[in-house]
């Protein structure tokens, strides 16, 4: 039966074999379930329902909001990633899908974090399904994503920056630049002249990763360092720095190194320096509390440091 009653409310539920559509809906009273179902299937006929299919939904996901991501890349590769997983399939079965791709990815090696991005994915099409009405249930949160993702945080000295910059004829500031500042690579390789205020503040604006205005200090010793470049720089640069990047960490025996964990290695910097996680986390740009603690650590070392050194001083004084 396409409608039944479920507690004290009705539901339809129409199906279109060919269409591969499935629509579920909820009326208040067996009246409105008739009028819904009558209307539902009428939009099927007209085709003013489109196919409510995990594949359409990734489909009208990259043609409208994915477009507006910074990761807009990193999105079409892992859609790629899924698609096999979701060709034909309904919302109504996202369960299964999620753990074949969960199952399936584990036999191939592929790390929790990697699967764990992809099943992401797979969660956000469920979210909007829900929000364009192709679904009546929240199902998103069915998507659990895998356990044992490790953060990966590697801290460089600035002795080992220096190294890596002495190693980069062409980029070698730039590397000292994003160090010094938290840059991201992107946020570096497309900064303008207009941003860079008095070479003491840069002044990002909404086209940052999280989409948020941020003002970044420029520490005295780097601030010579951007009257090497023309700002923007040429778009040769990306390669440049690549190039030059990947040379320089294998010849310090350094391949664990990633160009983000020079951003990593600005947290620690600040932390050194008695910065709080509040003060981390404005530096930077976190859209969230919780990416500023992953450098809580840091911060417990630092103050382990300052009681070392307050027992120092209690140990001086007695004697």
């Amino acid at each position: 039966m396409s409608i039944r009653k479920r507690g004290d409310k009705w539901q339809i539920d129409v199906r279109d074999r060919a269409l591969g559509i499935r629509i579920r809906r909820t009326a208040g009273t067996q009246r409105e379930a008739r009028e819904m179902e009558a209307q539902v299937r009428q939009e099927i006929k007209k085709q003013q329902i489109p196919n409510a299919g995990i594949e359409h939904a990734l489909t009208e996901y990259l043609k409208s909001e994915a477009k507006t991501l910074k990761d807009y890349k990193g999105i079409i590769s892992k859609s790629k990633a899924i698609r096999p997983y979701i060709a034909g399939q309904t919302f109504e079965s996202i369960g299964l899908v999620q753990a074949k791709i969960k199952r399936d990815m584990l036999a191939q090696g592929l790390k929790p974090a990697t699967i764990n991005r992809r099943l992401a994915l797979l969660r956000r099409l469920a979210n909007l399904a829900f929000e364009w009405g192709w679904i009546d249930t929240q199902i998103g949160a069915r998507i659990k994503l895998l356990s044992g993702e490790t953060e990966r945080h590697f801290y460089l000295s600035i002795q080992q920056i220096e190294n890596l910059a002495d190693l980069c004829p062409i980029t070698g500031a730039l590397i000292l630049i994003a160090a010094m500042t938290g840059l991201r690579r992107t946020e570096l390789l497309t900064l303008t002249e207009d941003k860079i205020i008095d070479k003491k503040w840069i002044a990002l604006n909404t086209d940052t990763k999280t989409g948020r205005p941020r003002l970044v200090p420029i520490p005295s010793p780097v601030r010579q360092l951007f009257g090497k470049y023309h700002w923007p720089l040429d778009k040769s640069y990306n390669q440049t720095l690549r190039n030059e990047f990947e040379a320089a960490r294998k010849e310090l025996n350094l391949t664990h190194i990633r160009f983000h964990d020079l951003r990593h290695s600005y947290a620690s910097f600040l932390v050194q320096n008695g910065a709080g996680l509040q003060h981390v986390g404005k530096a930077m740009g976190h859209s969230s509390v919780q990416m500023t603690n992953r450098y809580a650590h840091l911060l417990d070392e630092n103050l382990m440091e300052l009681a070392e050194k307050f027992g120092e001083l209690s140990g001086a004084q007695k004697k």
